[in-house]
């Protein structure tokens, strides 16, 4: 891994430890083992190192947004989606962090505007979503109910995404099993 990877590394674990109230240049450099200069050799600012970091995690989530392979079956698709993303609470604290800082920096806010419409888009191509309001209201949905199964054990994702995909899919209509 190399230094300013490290650094990314540490800035994750550092704003997952602390939240962006505790995240500092200082405690990003001592959470990488690296002096406090090189993180802004790196990146020149604390708001370039978080721009990084949401590509850096993009890079991450991104493949999993993926068209599913002609072999590989939707449902098979959507539990590896689940597992990686979902239950993963990791990722979804990092996403309310990002969005957090998002209401002070206006360059983290437009790069996260830039990352939901990339996401936005592959989503609709993966669950087949063609209209353009019902794209944005379906990755609302989406979005939201992840955050829900974080802090309502009562909420199953899997049953709401199933639900989600007979509104959109079905016009609203529940399919009779």
């Amino acid at each position: 891994m190399d230094t300013k990877e490290k650094i990314l590394v540490g800035a994750k674990r550092l704003l997952l430890k602390k939240g962006q109230q505790g995240f500092t240049v200082r405690g990003v450099a001592e959470e990488a083992g690296v002096n406090h200069g090189l993180v802004h050799h790196y990146f020149g600012s604390k708001e370039n190192m978080i721009l990084e970091m949401i590509e850096y995690e993009n890079c991450a989530i991104m493949p999993l947004l993926r068209q599913p392979e002609k072999t590989e079956d939707h449902e098979a698709f959507k539990e590896k989606f689940v597992q990686n993303v979902v239950k993963d609470p990791d990722k979804v604290r990092m996403i309310v962090e990002f969005y957090n800082m998002g209401q002070s920096l206006p360059a983290v806010r437009e790069k996260l505007k830039e990352s939901i419409i990339k996401r936005r888009e592959m989503m609709s191509q993966v669950f087949g979503i063609t209209d353009e309001v019902d794209k944005k209201l379906f990755q609302a949905l989406f979005f939201g109910s992840i955050m829900q199964t974080h802090v309502d054990d009562s909420v199953d994702f899997l049953q709401s995404l199933k639900r989600l995909m007979e509104i959109f899919c079905c016009g609203g209509q529940s399919k009779k099993d």
